[in-house]
């Protein structure tokens, strides 16, 4: 529903399904402290979606900078469709879907992020400056595919494994 711009969920949801909000313009959802599963695709591809707001006493999410992570903060699970990304330090895995096909993305930083996951920045067409911060150790299969404005990166001295030569694929 390209009408759908909010969303607050209700108390007592458990669970948030694969598919449940992708591919919209959803542009803020509320989760309940009740949730307790949230799967991988289940925001992919929704490319209005500008922050995620999660109930303080949610014992395995939370919002940090806007973005839906897990409770720790070491995993990105969901970005947000903002121009500027900066993945904040604490963040060691940008999971994998987690900006999936976002379409306004121009900068990216990762700071101290370690691993960035499958298909998590796929086809995000309008990134030109990719910073891959100290820390990163591997990109997973698709990982960067089809960014194709991405103009250069330097791959920090942590760097390991591309574990996929599809990683990069369709980079200019």
């Amino acid at each position: 529903n390209s009408f759908l711009k909010s969303v607050t969920l209700n108390e007592g949801l458990d669970t948030i399904a694969t598919g449940a909000f992708n591919v919209g313009r959803l542009a803020s959802i509320s989760i309940p402290a009740s949730v307790r599963y949230i799967a991988q695709q289940a925001f992919a591809s929704n490319s209005g979606m500008q922050e995620y707001i999660v109930a303080e006493g949610n014992q395995k999410y939370s919002a940090i900078n806007k973005f839906l992570c897990t409770k720790d903060g070491k995993t990105l699970l969901n970005g947000v469709n903002i121009p500027e990304i900066i993945v904040p330090e604490s963040i060691d895995t940008v999971a994998s879907y987690a900006f999936y096909k976002m379409t306004n993305i121009t900068n990216v930083k990762l700071s101290n992020t370690k691993v960035v996951g499958q298909s998590a920045f796929y086809q995000d067409m309008m990134i030109s400056e990719l910073d891959l911060g100290q820390g990163l150790d591997s990109i997973c299969t698709m990982a960067f595919m089809y960014c194709s404005s991405v103009k250069r990166t330097t791959l920090p001295s942590t760097f390991r494994a591309i574990t996929n030569r599809q990683a990069l694929l369709g980079c200019s």
